[in-house]
């Protein structure tokens, strides 16, 4: 039988023709020739718009039901169904009954491929009876054509198992599967992720953990990939009527930007491990507290080792070229100009700025209250050393600082007050926090609530 195929792009990373458009000529299975025009007549010619042509694919994770659950699969259908969706290798998992533990049963599933399109390398059993305790007979198995060995979402009794797998398959070139989770060491327990994630941030092992607004640990890649990202630090000890006016006034400019879609934006409440330890040592539990806090408003937080902006949104654009923001307070926003921060870089703050103002980045500025003179103090009329005022000028009439919106009555408020009277069971605080986060704070007996 022959087989013209006309004008399809091959896609093998390994041939001189990837990419390229051609025409394949088969004949009795076998490709004769490829080339730009090919004119021989043959029984079956293919004509198809946007035709592709690539080696066959491989589906490392198959399972059917032969032998003992042939009502869920049969092989030969199963066979028929892969090779029809352009599968020509399939690792077959032991999902089946009789287990696949011994040299017979890798043999059965091996011969059910034979003269089929589609090859089965099936994966055996790593105990026997997938008991997770006694190892099965590996090596025969391996004989018989088993290309790896697993127990199909069962976990080993025991570590030290899976250790002398590893070292056994190792000499003769097996391969270990195994499901990750070990029962020996579990048990009943449960991992804290909050605490140990933290500590992997204080330790410096990693620089900064997400928790979602479950309150979960989730992955940075996760939540932040591709995503036009507003950040807003501060210490939330606890989070006050301020941070909350700052998290709505920034979002609703940042939500202003070109380009920028709710849908695609994400707010994250960082806090940072200078923060953390503004105080002096503190345990877990407080700046979990603040974490939960902020989660029980539907906010995702950050704990980070970033001391400076630029470490920050070097991180971020890690994961995101899209549109980011940051929203801080004017005495904040003052520090950054201050090139002590930056004796660390060679380019010293012209350095950290230009990483800083990447990605079209936006500060939104919330404003200060002057206790001395009673001036609100905002972009226009900070104060600053004069050989930095022509550089902050720059920034000022480009339109990365914005000056947000604001009560007047909340800027007399601040977290390090609250926390005081927090402390020392005064009266006051409830009405200057979110309702909510005063009744979590008198509930759960947060920063020494008495």
């Amino acid at each position: 039988m022959s087989i013209l195929i006309k004008s399809a792009i091959i896609v093998d990373s390994k041939s001189n023709f990837n990419f390229k458009k051609k025409d394949i000529y088969i004949k009795d299975g076998v490709i004769v020739d490829i080339a730009d025009s090919i004119n021989s007549k043959s029984e079956n010619k293919f004509v198809l718009k946007n035709l592709h042509v690539s080696r066959g694919w491989m589906d490392t994770s198959v399972s059917f039901g032969e032998p003992g659950y042939e009502e869920r699969e049969n092989i030969s259908n199963g066979l028929v169904t892969a090779a029809s969706s352009g599968f020509t290798s399939i690792l077959l998992n032991p999902d089946c009954y009789p287990l696949v533990d011994n040299h017979s049963s890798v043999e059965f599933l091996r011969k059910k491929s034979l003269n089929t399109t589609t090859n089965i390398y099936p994966i055996a059993n790593l105990t026997n009876n997938s008991n997770g305790s006694d190892l099965a007979s590996l090596y025969d198995m391996k004989l018989a054509g088993a290309v790896g060995f697993g127990d199909y979402k069962k976990s080993i009794v025991n570590s030290s198992i899976l250790k002398i797998a590893l070292e056994y398959t190792k000499t003769f070139g097996g391969r270990v599967i195994s499901f990750c989770q070990d029962e020996f060491l579990s048990k009943k327990g449960v991992l804290n992720e909050s605490i140990v994630s933290t500590e992997l941030v204080r330790l410096g092992m990693t620089d900064a953990v997400i928790f979602d607004e479950n309150g979960t640990n989730v992955l940075p890649a996760q939540v932040l990939y591709k995503k036009n990202i507003l950040t807003l630090r501060g210490s939330y000890r606890p989070m006050t009527n301020v941070n909350e006016e700052m998290f709505k006034k920034s979002l609703e400019e940042f939500l202003k930007e070109k380009k920028v879609k709710k849908e695609d934006t994400l707010v994250v409440f960082e806090i940072t491990l200078s923060n953390l330890r503004s105080a002096g040592n503190i345990d877990d539990s407080d700046y979990l507290d603040r974490a939960k806090l902020l989660c029980s408003m539907g906010h995702m937080v950050m704990i980070s080792n970033f001391s400076e902006y630029y470490k920050l949104v070097q991180y971020l654009t890690l994961y995101t070229k899209k549109q980011l923001g940051l929203t801080m307070g004017v005495s904040n926003f003052i520090e950054i100009f201050d090139e002590q921060y930056y004796d660390n870089l060679k380019g010293g703050i012209l350095e950290a700025f230009g990483n800083i103002f990447k990605n079209n980045m936006k500060v939104y500025l919330y404003p200060l209250l002057d206790k001395d003179t009673g001036e609100i103090i905002n972009s226009d009329n900070l104060i600053l050393e004069n050989k930095m005022k022509e550089f902050y000028k720059y920034f000022k009439v480009n339109n990365k600082i914005r000056d947000l919106e604001f009560n007047h009555d909340f800027l007399e408020i601040f977290s390090k007050d609250i926390l005081k009277k927090i402390k020392n069971n005064e009266k006051g605080w409830e009405n200057k926090v979110p309702k909510s986060i005063s009744k979590m704070i008198i509930k759960n007996k947060m920063f020494g609530y008495k």
